[in-house]
């Protein structure tokens, strides 16, 4: 489908559902900055994510949802991906300076957020840091290195970026190297990339027959270039302190997890939704081409809706 086409049928992101101070934040950064707000939103879950994996799973009765999540803004060069991702996780950044600076002589510093990292370096550093991790980059060279771009034999290690999303244990034994493991692995990733790297990666046989490609929630940004005015306002500085005090008050939040459950009423509509999109992937519908998604939609959904309530009612949720 054209672009065109395309809009007619996805909605615009919906900022009107995020707790005030994202909210505020994320439809400033549109404004200012002249993206679509989906950019500003995926990274603001994804900050959420980073925040709070780890420290909430969301009970569905049947199973439970982690809430970390990896999201993949879509949108062609020039469209100022790396001045909103900076503004976005800014906080975090700050974050992890500071605990880094505060660590001890003879102390392995905190990491929080990873960029262009190879599949054994996030596997080694994800062990290391509580079996927590995000990838966070406004290009997507990271899918080029999943690929196999570092690799010898040219072929590609997803293994880490599988079990990280649902958080299946896993292990690391190479030759010549320690052999590490990890029981509940928790990665978030935030990669904003183009249109023609998506393509790539729909041809890349491992990435969909193993399920990688399922597990992004993928956002189709408008592409503002060329429509722009002159660039003269900026985020104001009481704005950028309230959001900056709400991403570092969930970072602060103990590294315990909580278990959150449904109320009957929430339950009977996932129930439904859930149920709707299985339909959805039968033979001959909208999604029957899709179901690698699909299968895990309903999942994603509670993730979020997790993400969202800690991030409304913090250390009180």
């Amino acid at each position: 489908k054209t672009q065109d086409q395309i809009f007619k049928i996805v909605s615009e992101f919906p900022s009107e559902i995020l707790p005030k101070i994202g909210r505020e934040m994320v439809n400033e950064v549109a404004k200012v900055n002249q993206v679509d707000k989906g950019l500003p939103g995926s990274m603001y879950l994804a900050a959420l994510s980073t925040c709070l994996s780890k420290k909430c799973q969301v009970d569905l009765g049947t199973h439970t949802e982690p809430v970390n999540i990896y999201a993949c803004p879509i949108l062609d060069p020039g469209e100022r991906k790396t001045s909103t991702m900076n503004l976005m996780m800014a906080p975090i950044y700050d974050y992890q300076k500071k605990a880094r600076q505060a660590v001890g002589d003879g102390e392995e510093p905190p990491v929080y957020i990873a960029d262009d990292i190879t599949s054994e370096a996030l596997f080694k550093l994800m062990s290391e840091n509580n079996e927590r991790m995000s990838v966070i980059s406004a290009e997507g060279g990271v899918f080029g290195i999943m690929a196999g771009r570092y690799n010898s034999n040219g072929n590609g290690n997803i293994d880490v970026y599988l079990k990280g999303h649902a958080g299946d244990p896993c292990s690391n034994h190479r030759i010549g190297r320690k052999s590490q493991s990890m029981n509940s692995p928790s990665l978030t990733i935030c990669l904003a990339v183009q249109q023609d790297i998506i393509r790539e990666l729909g041809r890349n046989k491992q990435f969909r027959g193993r399920g990688l490609l399922g597990r992004f929630l993928y956002c189709y940004c408008q592409h503002r270039a060329g429509y722009r005015k002159r660039q003269k306002e900026t985020i104001q500085e009481i704005l950028k302190q309230k959001y900056r005090g709400h991403i570092i008050d969930l970072m602060d939040m103990p590294l315990s997890l909580h278990n959150l459950e449904l109320s009957p009423e929430a339950h009977a509509v996932w129930d439904e939704f859930h149920d709707d999109i299985e339909a959805e992937m039968q033979q001959g519908k909208p999604m029957a081409s899709m179901k690698d998604w699909g299968s895990k939609l309903a999942g994603a959904v509670a993730r979020v809706a997790g993400l969202l309530h800690f991030a409304e009612h913090g250390q009180q949720a």
